[in-house]
């Protein structure tokens, strides 16, 4: 996505291994629409799924069992305010920010999103914000632990957190 504008739509993106970010998808610099895909089994360092500098927004899709060896298990979002709706975000893991990793002012707005079953070996299960100009904004969310599943490095949770749940979403014979 450097610097273009594409539509990433109805694929599956699988299998793939990134050296620095986003290891399904990434995508520095321009302004992405990532809708109907499926992105699993991608590792990177940053962004294992959709790694997100500058303007992306990702709509009906499934974000799971990716790798990021540092932030962002499925995606990492750098200076990125776009949304993300109807998501599941499921089955991630990175040291910081299993499903969700926010960097530099990002204040994405997630809306009827899954997150549920991330893992972080050091912190943010569910999500990372790294810096005190970062809020991402959660409506209609089922997420796992809820807003104590974030991780806001010092700093104060400043987004608005509204009509979620936590409850388990039931999934039928998930992947591991």
């Amino acid at each position: 996505c450097n610097g273009s504008s594409p539509m990433v739509s109805n694929n599956i993106i699988s299998n793939n291994n990134s050296g620095n970010y986003g290891g399904g998808i990434g995508c520095a610099g321009g302004s992405s629409n990532i809708t109907n895909n499926t992105i699993s089994n991608n590792t990177a360092i940053l962004g294992g799924g959709i790694f997100s500098n500058w303007s992306s927004i990702i709509t009906n899709n499934t974000v799971a069992n990716n790798t990021a060896s540092s932030n962002g298990g499925g995606i990492y979002y750098l200076q990125n305010n776009s949304g993300i709706t109807n998501c599941s975000i499921i089955n991630n893991s990175a040291a910081n920010g299993g499903a969700f990793y926010c960097d530099q002012a990002s204040t994405p707005t997630f809306r009827n999103c899954i997150l549920w079953g991330n893992t972080a070996s050091t912190s943010g299960v569910q999500v990372f914000i790294n810096d005190a100009a970062s809020a991402p904004n959660f409506y209609y969310c089922d997420v796992q632990g809820g807003s104590v599943a974030f991780e806001l490095n010092g700093n104060f949770y400043t987004g608005t957190y509204s009509n979620n749940i936590t409850a388990d979403p039931l999934f039928v014979s998930p992947s591991g």
